[in-house]
């Protein structure tokens, strides 16, 4: 395993000055936003696809670092119901695909998406109970109308261009947990694997490391970030919180740097099962905190977890 780190939260940047402060923080790998709802701030796919020039001069870029690029992500929505924002989503998906192999990368980080409730919807819909009765109706509809047929398809075409994608089990898509992540696995193939990112299991009251041992081969990628818990608002009004993350806002749980949230005893544990697993790859620290300043954030992360990871 390798300590990584996501570029999203430094987008304010040039290319150069962001990827100085990862290699001065000790960072070895980076996973990089190729669009999507966080858009691609430090790559432009396109110019990138249009030509090996191109290419070789944005890969110096890392190599006169001692930086890898380990990862393409893609965060959006291909399953959306309005269909202009489900086609330009699509689109950007494919293009990322497309361009992993030409830069030496092998994993797309990825979401399920979420369809809306049928085919008249205009915005997604998740389901988080299977009650009232149409509310499995819904479900079923989703994944066997929408999901798997596209799925299908696209693990097909990650497939042909030897990308394997590492879905982020996220709260607000179809595939949120081990159970969704293993049925769109057993439907469309091990093309599809997972990108274990504690922050969005923690709250959701599912350990993360336990979550590993059950997906086992299927983890492709991990993401670093933790969970503050607000024991007393969660005791009251549990997990589903609606409020916005911006910060002040009264939340039962937010985003953190690593550490903040859980101790060195739960994240020891949860290097052990992906050791357990036989993972190997990177370990990308992703910096959400409303609070803490990114590049400290990042400088932090990176301290805390060599130092979990020497003890592993």
């Amino acid at each position: 395993m390798f300590i990584a780190a996501v570029t999203t939260s430094l987008s304010n940047m040039a290319l150069a000055e962001c990827l100085d402060i990862l290699a001065d923080a000790g960072i070895v790998g980076v996973e990089i936003s190729a669009g999507g709802f966080r858009g691609a701030a430090h790559i432009d796919p396109t110019k990138l696809l249009g030509g090996k020039g191109a290419r070789e001069m944005f890969l110096s870029e890392f190599s006169r670092r001692s930086l890898k690029l380990a990862a393409l992500a893609y965060h959006g929505n291909t399953l959306h119901p309005d269909s202009n924002i489900r086609e330009t989503h699509r689109r950007d998906f494919e293009r990322a695909v497309k361009l992993a192999p030409l830069l030496g990368v092998e994993t797309v980080v990825c979401l399920s998406g979420c369809p809306g409730a049928d085919v008249q919807a205009h915005h997604p819909t998740w389901v988080a109970s299977a009650w009232p009765d149409e509310m499995r109706g819904i479900v079923k509809w989703q994944w066997e109308e929408v999901a798997l047929p596209y799925w299908e398809e696209a693990a097909r075409f990650a497939s042909e261009h030897g990308v394997r994608l590492a879905m982020e089990m996220h709260p607000s898509n179809l595939v949120y947990n081990p159970a969704t992540l293993n049925k769109l696995r057993r439907a469309v193939g091990n093309r599809i694997g997972v990108n274990v990112d504690p922050s969005h299991l923690f709250w959701q009251g599912i350990n993360p490391a336990s979550a590993v041992l059950e997906l086992g081969d299927a983890v492709f990628h991990v993401h670093i970030k933790d969970v503050i818990v607000d024991s007393a608002a969660m005791a009251v009004n549990g997990c589903l919180d609606g409020a916005t993350v911006l910060e002040g806002a009264p939340r039962t749980w937010r985003f953190g740097v690593v550490g903040e949230g859980h101790d060195e005893q739960f994240w020891v544990q949860f290097f052990k099962s992906l050791k357990e697993i036989g993972y190997n790859g990177p370990l990308a620290i992703e910096h959400e905190s409303r609070v803490a300043d990114p590049v400290g954030g990042i400088r932090q992360g990176m301290k805390y977890v060599k130092n979990i990871l020497s003890r592993v």
